[in-house]
């Protein structure tokens, strides 16, 4: 994979339907790694995706992304019910980010396993 940050974002923006530029989010490194992981806070409209439930007066809800991208594998956990504060910032990122690290390591370990087995 050439670009891995390109294939990253593609498919946070797939998830989504919107453009998510590179940029966005906060990077953040997983204990145990030296390679990053990319956060950040979707706001998006319950109406225009077809939810409902666990919506904002307004219609609106936060969703936590966290996504990688390496050679081999490109990957997002997504938390549609991050805790808030009350100015609509997601706390607790880092720890969705080491949980995301934690996940990404276990399909590094399966990557190895089907590689050793075929």
């Amino acid at each position: 994979m050439r670009e891995p940050r390109a294939y990253r974002n593609a498919l946070v923006s797939a998830l989504y339907g919107m453009d998510v530029p590179p940029e966005d989010g906060t990077e953040y490194t997983p204990k145990g790694t030296k390679e990053p992981v990319r956060c950040l806070r979707l706001l998006l409209d319950a109406a225009d995706r077809g939810y409902g439930h666990g919506a904002a007066e307004d219609g609106s809800f936060s969703a936590a992304v966290c996504s990688w991208a390496n050679r081999n594998s490109v990957g997002a956990l997504v938390d549609t019910r991050p805790r808030t504060d009350e100015n609509g910032e997601i706390v607790g990122l880092e720890a969705f980010a080491e949980r995301t690290g934690a996940v990404r390591a276990e399909v590094r370990e399966a990557e190895g396993s089907a590689a050793t087995a075929g």
